[in-house]
């Protein structure tokens, strides 16, 4: 049979690849035919061959060949070499939205909301991402980019609303809300000269007498105030309350500056007089000694619950026409100001802020037109952290910090606890806080700032993962820094033995490094504006080590030379076999060339080009080298039945699984000793036949074995007969001389072939006769002789090594010895007559 083959062992790894990544495809070529051959063996990817398998192999040999394959378009490729075939997919990218995260959650209107989510290619090529916000389902903000794969960014979005109400924010299916809380004060804080009295208007002298009004207004200065009430001259009033909300409780005097939509006073003004004294002319005068301007107690759901709060600020004179006051709660303090709040309680303390207030003002700036204020702030006690100190905290119009004693003074008719504090340098944002001792076993494990380098006012997020190595749950508050001052702080909440992250957002405006710290970790953040590719130039692509192991770095690098006069942001791609692999951020100062360092690791074997900027260079992942290594795989023993002394054939195929050529020993046992060896070399990744030559005499079957393989053979006996004599009889036993003895036996064929058989029959030892029988298998015969003696005595028989015996009686028994005799004489006379006849040719 001429050389043939065939291909088995098809193997294409992995199944699933990324784009540009290698696929390694391995297949096995055995020459089935019985003489040596060179063999042609197309490789198909979708039905187009991609590679051809070429070689030479000896019968009964097999050589197993690997090629590399990059594609990089998703989708499903079939393999096929011969008559087999597999599959194996290039997945496309896959991006996914997770960790959307939307605060503050309770803001004023026009305050900004900050909206974030982490999108991930989970996929294993390179792909795009488009981020659309929506805010009540209109579109409010989109971020794209592009993500290799296992790569993840952090995007944010800012957003504000100047109308109250919830609204409902989505990215990537993902949906939160946020609230924007109504000023619970917003008006013009104007006094004017006359005050129209209510309806209703009720009041009492200091003799408990009622005093009628006299007129319909009220008069109203920075130093006195007159009420239309017709005491008698010299008496005080008592009190005076009417629809509209003025009232007079001893030397105390209210007017209402401002209602709510329910129509309740919100906001009024308090005058602290020498008391009410009517003039007897109709009117009643009291003189200012001191003006407060106070709200009612404001309510607010805040994220930390229910919360009350209310303002009274000294005023150092009557508002002028331009005064207005807007007061807005919060849930949070600016970040800023709550990280210089977080210094201020020390860096042994978390805070905790339960809620804020924001006041804006006109015409009522601090020193100039306002004293002291007075803050009153009420939070259910379930909303502060136990065992802390609880403090209401001031930002001035500065942004300087103040932390104010808090005195609980009650409380309310909800349970709520009510704190009050003084300011002395008038108002502006207060909040309420709580200093909480931080837990000594947290600890900041590590900081990552995505991108290093930003262009200016680029968001860049700040992770910073946090371990709480302790045995019980705690919190804390993690303090960003930015070049020494703190600019934001966030709480996070861990239970014991717990690892966890908080993320900040950060833009810096300013071209510059900036020193950001968190803990005792420090990085620098480059912020630069984005170079123009006109100044861009690149040069001397070098990829070092050419060679490496498997998931054994390799280092790319590239000059990239800036020819313009400024500094700015680079962002430089990395192709691996044309497919995206990594983006990298630089700042590069003007008139400057320098490199830009990549690593790349991979762990399939092969050839690999990389790209950067229209350069390239090559890299070879090698698969470290085995030693050869034999296998004995299989062992064949034809025929499987043999004659005595005929040819078996024993064929041990061996197998080389090393990558380098070598020796191999095959020894061959029979019966489990050696019979013969051959020692042969063999290519790496081929299987090359041993063949020995077997013969063996003895029938039976016979075990072969080289190194662990074993087989057998059979040596067949010839089919023969086999002669067994029974039944060995003489008679008679006793007869006269001369009388004939008859001797029988039995022969009979055990064996599978006829045969014959010579039957010889000895008398005291000397060979009486022969008989020649043939008997077919299985069969049986009776041999008969007949002997007739002379001489009386005993004579024994023997056929074949069957004995027995019979007796002669009479007869003489010196007839031997005269017939000896007579023998003798004769033979003499013969040699005496040859001799006379020699004599008588001499003489003639």
């Amino acid at each position: 049979m001429p050389a043939g083959f065939a291909v088995s062992n098809l193997q294409v790894t992995p199944k699933t690849i990324g784009a540009g990544a290698l696929v390694s495809i391995s297949y096995t070529i055995t020459n089935t035919g019985t003489v040596a051959g060179n063999y042609q063996i197309p490789v198909l990817i979708n039905g187009t061959t991609v590679f051809t398998a070429n070689g030479n192999l000896a019968a009964g040999a097999s050589r197993t060949h690997t090629t590399n394959r990059v594609e990089k378009t998703p989708g499903t490729y079939t393999v096929q070499v011969g008559d087999n075939a597999d599959t194996f997919i290039v997945e496309g990218a896959s991006i996914q939205f997770t960790n959307f995260d939307v605060r503050p959650k309770v803001v004023g209107i026009g305050d900004p909301v900050g909206v974030s989510v982490r999108v991930t290619n989970a996929g294993a090529s390179p792909g795009n991402y488009t981020a659309n916000l929506l805010k009540n389902g209109v579109p409010a903000g989109t971020l794209s980019g592009k993500l290799v794969p296992g790569a993840a960014k952090t995007l944010y979005f800012t957003t504000s609303q100047d109308q109250p109400g919830t609204y409902a924010v989505s990215v990537g299916g993902l949906s939160d809300s946020f609230k924007v809380l109504a000023p619970t004060l917003d008006t013009a804080v104007k006094v004017p000269d006359a005050v129209a009295i209510g309806a209703g208007a009720q009041a009492l002298d200091a003799n408990g007498q009622p005093v009628v009004p006299t007129g319909n207004e009220i008069k109203v200065s920075s130093n006195e105030i007159e009420f239309p009430l017709g005491a008698a001259l010299g008496t005080g009033l008592a009190t005076y309350q009417d629809a509209q909300g003025n009232k007079i409780t001893g030397n105390t005097i209210e007017i209402p500056l401002a209602k709510d939509a329910a129509g309740n006073t919100s906001l009024k003004l308090v005058a602290e007089t020498s008391g009410m004294v009517g003039t007897g002319t109709g009117t009643s005068k009291a003189q200012v000694s001191k003006l407060t301007l106070a709200t009612t107690t404001q309510e607010a759901a805040l994220t930390s619950g229910n919360f009350s709060f209310g303002v009274e600020a000294d005023l150092k004179h009557m508002p002028g026409a331009n005064a207005g006051l807007t007061i807005t709660p919060k849930d949070d303090l600016p970040p800023g100001a709550k990280s210089g709040f977080k210094l201020l309680v020390g860096a042994g303390n978390n805070i905790k802020v339960a809620g804020a207030i924001q006041i804006d003002k006109t015409g009522l700036e601090n020193t100039s037109d306002v004293g002291e204020v007075r803050i009153t702030m009420a939070i259910d006690p379930a909303s502060l952290p136990p065992g802390g100190v609880v403090q209401i905290a001031r930002l001035a119009d500065d942004g300087s910090l103040e932390l104010l004693t808090a005195q609980k003074i009650g409380t309310d008719a909800q349970g709520r606890d009510i704190y009050q504090a003084i300011s002395p340098k008038g108002w502006s944002i207060f909040s309420l806080i709580s200093a909480v001792p931080v837990p000594a076993q947290f600890a900041v494990a590590s900081m990552t700032l995505d991108p290093l380098v930003a262009e200016p006012n680029q968001v860049v997020a700040i992770t910073a993962k946090v371990s709480n190595k302790g045995g019980q749950a705690g919190t804390l508050s993690i303090l960003l820094s930015v070049d020494g001052k703190a600019v934001d702080t966030l709480d996070i909440t861990l239970n014991a033995n717990q690892d966890g992250e908080v993320l900040f957002f950060l833009t810096r405006a300013e071209e510059k490094s900036y020193q950001i710290q968190i803990g005792n970790l420090t990085s620098t953040l480059e912020v630069a504006r984005k170079l123009s590719p006109a100044f861009i130039a690149y040069s001397n692509l070098k990829v070092t080590p050419a060679q490496v192991a498997p998931n054994e770095p390799v280092t790319v690098t590239v000059n990239v030379t800036n020819s313009g006069d400024l500094a700015g942001k680079l962002d430089l791609d990395l192709l691996l076999n044309d497919a995206l692999s990594q983006t990298k951020a630089v700042r590069l100062p003007g008139k400057v060339t320098a490199p830009v360092t990549f690593t790349i690791t991979q762990t399939t074997p092969g050839d690999y080009t990389v790209t950067v900027a229209g350069l390239t260079g090559t890299f070879t992942v090698a698969k470290p080298v085995a030693q050869a290594a034999f296998t004995v795989t299989k062992v064949t023993v034809q025929p499987a039945q043999v004659k005595p002394g005929e040819h078996v054939t024993v064929v041990a195929l061996v197998q080389n699984t090393g990558d380098l050529d070598g020796t191999y020993t095959a020894i061959l046992l029979i019966d489990g000793k050696e019979e013969a060896r051959k020692t042969v070399t063999i290519e790496a990744k081929t299987s090359s036949p041993v063949i020995f030559d077997v013969t063996k005499a003895q029938p039976g079957m016979y075990s072969v074995q080289v190194a662990t393989v074993k087989g057998t053979f059979e040596v067949l006996r010839v089919p023969a007969a086999i002669f067994t004599l029974t039944d060995l009889q003489v008679s008679p036993q006793t007869v006269q001389a001369g009388q004939e003895v008859t001797v029988t036996v039995r022969v009979s064929n055990s064996g599978d072939a006829a045969g014959t058989k010579t039957v010889t029959l000895k008398v005291n030892g000397i060979t009486e006769t022969s008989k020649d029988v043939t008997i077919s298998a299985g069969a049986s015969q009776v041999v008969t002789f007949p002997i007739t003696r002379t001489k009386g005595g005993t004579y024994n028989v023997d056929v074949d090594g069957q004995v027995a015996s019979f007796e002669v009686t009479g007869g003489g028994a010196g007839l031997p010895i005269i017939g000896l005799i007579i023998g003798i004489v004769v033979a003499l006379l013969v040699v005496a007559g040859a001799g006379l006849k020699v004599v008588r040719r001499m003489t003639h």
